[in-house]
């Protein structure tokens, strides 16, 4: 479905006041907001928190219309457990890296689940492509391996969290590794962002002349360590 916006103010970040080159941002719209900038889908009126990223949407709408998937991953990283959401439409596949002390993610996820669908809208200037995704979970049998890091949330690692993760979405490494999740459908283009969330917005100061924010971060300091991605 591709709508237009009535108004939506989505800025992209940099950090330290200077742009993060190849790095996308991603954002947890609240259902209300998503209809009173595009009017309820076709599918229906979401009931979750919209997951939204910006997108080329001629090359996704050359793609959809086919087979879609909506998951779940985990990286691990020193001091910073990092949830990875996961949507493929076609051949296109779209990364969401998500700080998993932040209880806003899991409030979002959990609420996926309840609804058994996830509601997504990848955004080109002032156009919107909503999908619903279906998730198959069922309450107090299903398991994920990411909520082994429910462990993290309480603790604000988002400082350190913000670092690490623009840093991998700029690198291109997901990218590389990334593998298809429909059977017999290869990538052909993958899209890595960080998920901004309100605790995120802390770092995030008006740029006077732009218009644009900027992240300031306090100086943290630990061990680097290995990555894995799962």
């Amino acid at each position: 479905m591709n709508t237009k916006a009535n108004e939506l103010n989505y800025l992209s970040p940099t950090i330290e006041g200077a742009s993060l080159p190849h790095c996308g941002f991603g954002m947890l719209l609240p259902a209300e907001s998503y209809v009173d900038c595009f009017g309820t889908p076709r599918s229906g009126r979401p009931r979750s928190p919209v997951l939204a990223a910006h997108c080329n949407l001629t090359r996704l709408r050359a793609v959809a219309g086919g087979q879609a998937c909506f998951g779940f991953g985990r990286i691990g990283a020193p001091g910073t457990p990092v949830i990875s959401i996961r949507s493929q439409i076609g051949s296109v596949q779209t990364y969401w890296l998500a700080d998993a002390s932040d209880a806003q993610v899991w409030s979002a996820i959990d609420s996926w689940r309840r609804n058994r669908y996830a509601p997504v809208a990848m955004f080109e200037n002032d156009l919107s492509m909503y999908s619903a995704h279906p998730i198959d979970w069922i309450p107090g049998k299903s398991k994920s391996g990411i909520d082994d890091l429910r462990h993290a949330c309480g603790n604000d690692r988002s400082a350190s969290f913000l670092a690490f993760a623009a840093k991998l979405a700029a690198s291109g490494r997901l990218e590389e590794q990334a593998t298809t999740d429909i059977e017999g459908v290869a990538l052909s283009h993958v899209e890595v962002n960080v998920l901004l969330t309100e605790r995120l917005g802390q770092y995030l100061i008006p740029e006077p002349l732009s218009g644009r924010p900027k992240a300031s971060l306090p100086v943290t300091t630990g061990n680097s360590g290995p990555t894995s991605i799962h």
